[in-house]
């Protein structure tokens, strides 16, 4: 058992969401994310198991989260909490009774070790037939420990059930807050998006404008008016800078397809002449085919007493084969002049469009 984690206990509800999303999704994979607790006695406490979200992709063998779904849920469900809850971690459905982790899972549990000094708890969901979760510790570096669970309300800390703004009193027999103010804490609460927001931050670099956005924010409350026209100046170079880069990219792009213009029409010139060359051998093919067919009627009439009838019938049928061969060869030469008439003329048509298109980019 791992030191950081020694027992998970969920929620009836979270238990039953699994249960719930698990089955209705049978038999792809799905999955979700876990938001609660970690106690100092190495108990996590599990209060809500979100779902996927409905852009998440669902295979038999597959599975992706729906990213900006589950960041914001994330934040909603926890700002519902006097406590808020933080990212403790994630489950997914396997499919028959396989209950260990794959390569992709490995690098998805490895990002999210590593949000958390504590490491994240991962869980496996099967249905061989019957619905099985198996929850695992994982720690940065990557490292699995089985984890055992529990379930029940009342095996979970009363306050954590607390909401953010309707109370009970006098024995839980009345409820307060149900007219509350405007709750600037609430607005601008940031705890419970702690571990997704993070998750976030490592799929791609800063921007200029979440540098922008951070400035703003900072300079609301800000008494340096010199930093502030400093800053701003920064943000102006660094923009400046960024479109630069971009424009030299688009630079370097339309000459890339300029070339490939280039080397299309230098195509498109070959086909016309291998073109050309195709109708003079069928032009000559049927020049040789009635050649063919006056010299041996000539034959025929000249020289009958010099053949026998076996040798002659042998020579006639020669000579029709040929001429049946040669005919068939002429029919699909033609065909295939035909078919190189009709690529040409869509392949001058693509040319057109991409040289339009990129008469726009310089635009």
């Amino acid at each position: 058992m791992n030191d950081n984690c020694q027992i998970v206990i969920f929620t009836e509800e979270a238990y039953n969401s699994i249960i719930v999303e698990a089955f209705k999704k049978n038999p792809t994979e799905t999955g979700g994310i876990f938001l609660g607790h970690v106690l100092d006695n190495g108990c996590w406490v599990v209060m809500e198991a979100l779902p996927p979200g409905w852009r998440s992709i669902f295979e038999i063998s597959y599975f992706e989260y729906d990213q900006e779904f589950v960041n914001y849920l994330a934040q909603c469900e926890a700002l519902k909490y006097e406590n808020q809850p933080q990212l403790l971690g994630l489950w997914h459905r396997h499919p028959g009774s396989f209950d260990t982790f794959s390569s992709t899972d490995d690098e998805t549990n490895s990002t999210f070790s590593k949000l958390h000094q504590f490491g994240v708890i991962s869980g496996l969901v099967n249905i061989d037939p019957s619905f099985r979760l198996t929850l695992y510790h994982v720690s940065d570096p990557l490292k699995y420990s089985k984890v055992n669970f529990e379930v029940g309300d009342d095996l979970i800390p009363q306050e954590f059930f607390a909401k953010k703004f309707l109370k009970r009193i006098n024995g839980d027999t009345e409820v307060t807050g149900l007219n509350p103010s405007i709750n600037t804490e609430l607005i601008y609460a940031k705890e419970s998006s702690k571990g997704t927001d993070e998750m976030s931050r490592t799929l791609g670099p800063v921007s200029t404008n979440d540098i922008y956005e951070f400035v703003v924010k900072w300079l609301k409350n800000s008494k340096y008016y010199l930093l502030t026209f400093f800053l701003a100046f920064i943000i102006g170079v660094i923009s400046r800078e960024q479109y630069k880069n971009k424009e030299k990219s688009y630079s370097i792009e339309i000459e890339k397809i300029e070339n490939f213009i280039g080397e299309f029409e230098k195509c498109t010139a070959n086909i016309s002449k291998n073109t050309e060359l195709i109708n003079s051998s069928v032009i000559k093919i049927d020049s040789l085919n009635i050649k063919l067919d006056t010299t041996i009627n000539k034959f025929r009439f000249e020289q009958p007493n010099k053949l026998d009838l076996k040798e002659q019938k042998s020579l006639i049928e020669g000579k029709n084969s040929v001429i049946s061969d040669l005919k068939e060869q002429t029919s699909l030469i033609k065909l295939v002049i035909s078919d190189l008439k009709v690529n040409q003329k869509s392949q001058n048509k693509s040319l057109n469009k991409l040289k339009q298109s990129i008469e726009k980019e310089k635009k």
